[in-house]
């Protein structure tokens, strides 16, 4: 439980820093991008006021200013047409509003020399935008490489006619009642109704004459997105920073925000520019190839990790798991092995004490010896079984293989003998790094393994082999195949597969699973193997 809760603090540490590294990566994109805004905002600020004094200064008197700036207001938009979300006002001193950005309507009256510009902004409503807004992107032209910036501009230029114009004039201002924009590039038409008054005036269509009306996605689209400048456009404090506004370049706006206010002189007068540019910098950061590149790299990194720690802890809660059904499974194995003794013992004492058969009480005694060598040898095996169990490493010196072998086979000498087995050895000199003690103990136990399943006569080889860097002991016995139902639990503890013989032949059941464990501290490959006429068991160690 205590590993579960380490990983599981582990992994709430891997997403807190996954979410630390991204907001890093986020900020680190959002102030390089808003570096770089800032500078294109100041270029935009820049060439606007060179173009807009260059034109001032061509006008003589304030009235003709004030009468050309919607039509350089049209010249600015159109230049900066896809280009960003821009509001461009132009004032007086007083604070009056001479022009800003808009939906402008360009119209050559008869009688005009000079066209009429019309900025219906102030005249539409939300569905009017957006029908002007999905009108404008169902048929605006897309640039391609085959057009260069003039080309494409003159393109846009043309795009929408209007074919339908009904207004009145009030106090020298065109008033729009009902507008029909036609799209040159594919023909349909949309139509807008501002009022349900009747049109004073009515544009009529000859040559030379003609209406364009100047629609693009950012200032229909995007014009909600700029209410923040038109609030800033209304204030009391926007108004005095416009009276008090003086000399060249950045006034008391907010530079690092793309706004600029600043005085140009017309003439005998003189007129404040505004220009206000709005971005969305979270939006633009986390579409950006700056925040999205390095943070899909940092996310892959962190889903490895995550993966990772998945399949560790799925790991450790198998394993705990594991030792759980082992410890249950050791208990009570050990608990049955203890019982049986146990049971023979007390029936055999009941007998003695109570006198039941006086004749027999020599056999009583040699029946209860026997059971208790059997429980000490038990006992003895789980000792022996904790003490491997309980360590996680050895310490290996470079051991002779061969001597460890030989001694071992002359401890079972007697049990050879006395089944009349024919016993062939095989022994190379050959060294490893090792416990010898832990080692000898694994040879001991292959050996009593293959005296127990040889039947009597039976032939039991013991081979120690060197093959290039490896040294490979194996006992074979001859007998029966292991099958794969035993195969997987004979390396286990309290394993018997003839639980019968296994009481007449002293088996404890603990003999394979000590070796699996004194092997694996070990490092070295072990296992059994089916081969013709009976079953080898073997280990094997890197050569020294």
């Amino acid at each position: 439980m205590k590993k579960k809760r380490i990983l599981s603090l582990m992994t709430l540490a891997t997403v807190i820093v996954y979410l630390i590294c991204l907001a890093f990566i986020y900020f680190t994109s959002f102030n390089l991008l808003t570096l770089l805004y800032k500078i294109a905002c100041f270029d935009e600020w820049q060439y606007l006021y060179e173009t807009v004094t260059d034109y001032c200064e061509d006008s003589q008197s304030i009235e003709e200013a004030d009468l050309n700036l919607s039509e350089k207001i049209f010249d600015i938009q159109l230049e900066f047409m896809n280009h960003g979300y821009d509001k461009i006002a132009f004032f007086d001193r007083e604070g009056n509003l001479l022009a800003k950005t808009g939906v402008y309507l360009k119209i050559a009256l008869d009688g005009k020399e000079e066209p009429v510009y019309c900025n219906i902004d102030d005249f539409l409503t939300d569905d009017m935008r957006d029908e002007l807004a999905d009108f404008y992107k169902n048929n605006v032209i897309t640039k391609t490489e085959h057009y260069d910036e003039v080309e494409y501009f003159n393109e846009m230029l043309n795009r929408f006619k209007v074919s339908e114009f009904s207004y009145n004039i009030t106090d020298g201002r065109i008033i729009p009642v009902r507008i029909i924009i036609k799209s040159s590039y594919t023909g349909k038409s949309t139509e807008i109704i501002f009022s349900d008054e009747k049109a004073e005036k009515e544009f009529v269509f000859n040559e030379g004459n003609e209406a364009v009306i100047l629609l693009s996605e950012y200032l229909i689209d995007g014009d909600r997105r700029l209410e923040e400048a038109n609030e800033i456009m209304s204030s009391e404090s926007f108004l005095n920073d416009v009276r008090n506004c003086t000399g060249e370049g950045i006034g008391s706006q907010d530079a690092e925000m793309g706004c600029w206010i600043t005085p140009i002189k017309a003439g005998e007068k003189e007129i404040v520019m505004f220009f206000y540019t709005v971005r969305e910098p979270f939006s633009i950061t986390l579409l950006s190839d700056d925040f999205l590149e390095p943070a899909a790299a940092c996310t892959g990194v962190f889903i490895i990790l995550g993966a990772f720690l998945f399949f560790y802890l799925k790991k450790i809660t198998e394993k705990n798991e594991q030792l759980e059904i082992s410890r249950v499974a050791f208990t009570s194995g050990a608990a049955h092995e203890l019982k049986t003794p146990l049971t023979v013992i007390t029936n055999q004492c009941e007998c003695i004490i109570e006198n039941i058969s006086p004749e027999k009480n020599d056999d009583y005694i040699n029946s209860i010896y026997t059971e208790a060598l059997r429980m000490n040898k038990l006992v003895a095996t789980l000792l022996q079984y904790n003490k491997v169990n309980s360590i996680s490493s050895v310490k290996k010196e470079k051991t002779d293989m061969q001597i460890i072998a030989e001694t071992e086979i002359d401890k079972y000498s007697w049990h050879f003998e006395e089944k009349n087995l024919d016993l062939q050895v095989n022994l190379a000199e050959a060294a490893i790094n090792c416990n010898d003690e832990l080692i000898a103990l694994v040879v001991d136990n292959f050996l009593s393994n293959a005296v127990k399943h040889t039947k009597e006569g039976g032939i039991v080889k013991v081979s120690l082999e060197k093959e290039r860097k490896h040294v490979k002991f194996s006992v074979f016995n001859e007998g029966e195949h292991i099958s794969s139902v035993d195969a997987k639990h004979i390396w286990e503890e309290f394993y018997k597969k003839d639980k019968a013989r296994s009481r007449n032949d002293n088996s404890t059941g603990m003999g394979l699973a000590v070796c699996k464990r004194i092997l694996s501290l070990h490092g070295f490959k072990y296992g059994y193997k089916n081969v013709k006429g009976g079953v080898e068991f073997y280990f094997i160690a890197p050569s020294k």
